[in-house]
């Protein structure tokens, strides 16, 4: 997603979406800062970008912070963001071992079989931004104004 800062009188005043893919993934930092700065929402497992044109941008949630298993996808057990130790690795690889006995990892970047994610992962359901095709920028850029 490519933002770019509304800034009146040096504050804040919104945000103006230059781009949205029809992917997102939305960290937890962001989330607070976008929702205590008043240009972001998330209710009903929707996040809603709020643009400062009037056309906002919305996500729907489709994964939360958490471990997933690589196969099928189920959420398992712990949070990343906390260490829980090898009782908690234990019960993740349990799951591996017990429903996809004998098979390689899906994921060659987690051969354990299931992964851990800090962000909420969204796929759009309304707006686009200015922009219609992908931007060759960076996956998240935020520009100030002059």
């Amino acid at each position: 997603m490519e933002l770019k800062r509304i800034m009146a009188e040096g504050k804040l005043k919104g945000v103006k979406v230059i781009h949205a893919g029809p992917k997102q993934k939305f960290s937890p930092s962001s989330l607070l800062d976008g929702m205590s700065q008043g240009w972001l929402t998330m209710a009903d497992g929707v996040i809603t970008v709020r643009n400062a044109d009037g056309a906002d941008v919305q996500y729907r949630v489709v994964r939360t912070p958490g471990y997933y298993c690589c196969h099928c996808g189920e959420k398992l057990p712990g949070d990343p963001a906390v260490i829980d130790g090898p009782e908690g690795a234990a019960v993740r690889k349990k799951h591996v071992e017990d429903s996809h006995r004998g098979k390689k990892s899906p994921d060659p970047e987690n051969p354990s079989g299931y992964m851990g994610t800090n962000s909420f992962k969204g796929v759009l359901i309304s707006g686009k931004g200015e922009k219609a095709t992908p931007s060759p920028k960076s996956k998240r850029k935020v520009r100030r104004s002059k």
